[in-house]
C-alpha cells in the first residue's frame, strides 16, 4: 500500500512499505519515508541472525544515524589503519558522517532491528 495523506502529513503503512533485499544476506530495508524525493531517509532494518551487508564496506554521500531497537550489533567503521569498531545493543545510537565507510553484523540469536535516518537519501 503507498504512502497516504493529503497536505502536511503523509502516512507509510507498516504491511506496504518499499523494500531492499541484500543479495544472500536476508538483509531487509523497508523505507519508511514516502519515497527517495526528500531531503531526509528513513529505514526499517532487520538483519537475520549471522547476517550483515557483507565484506565490502558501505559508503554514503549523506550523513547517518540508526538507532537499535532490538537485538546486538557490531558496525565496523572506516578502513585499514582507522577502522573503528563498535557494539551496539538495544536503545543504543550511532552516528556516521559524510563519506565514512561502514559496515554491520548480527551478533545476537534472534533479528536485529534498525531505525536508521540518512541525509541526503541513499540506497
Amino acid at each position: 500500500m503507498p504512502a497516504r495523506g493529503i497536505g502536511r502529513a503523509q502516512v507509510t503503512p507498516g504491511g506496504g512499505r518499499k523494500a531492499l533485499v541484500y543479495p544472500g544476506s536476508g538483509v531487509r530495508s523497508e523505507l519508511l519515508t514516502p519515497d527517495l524525493r526528500r531531503t531526509l531517509q528513513m529505514m526499517w532494518v532487520v538483519i537475520p541472525p549471522g547476517e550483515g551487508t557483507g565484506e565490502t564496506p558501505l559508503v554514503q554521500e549523506g550523513e547517518e544515524c540508526g538507532l537499535v531497537v532490538q537485538g546486538e550489533l557490531e558496525i565496523l567503521v572506516g578502513e585499514g589503519d582507522e577502522l573503528e569498531r563498535h557494539v551496539l545493543a538495544a536503545g543504543d545510537a550511532i552516528y556516521r558522517g559524510r563519506g565514512v565507510a561502514h559496515r554491520s553484523r548480527n551478533l545476537g540469536t534472534t533479528d536485529a532491528i534498525v531505525v536508521v535516518a540518512t541525509t541526503p537519501p541513499s540506497v
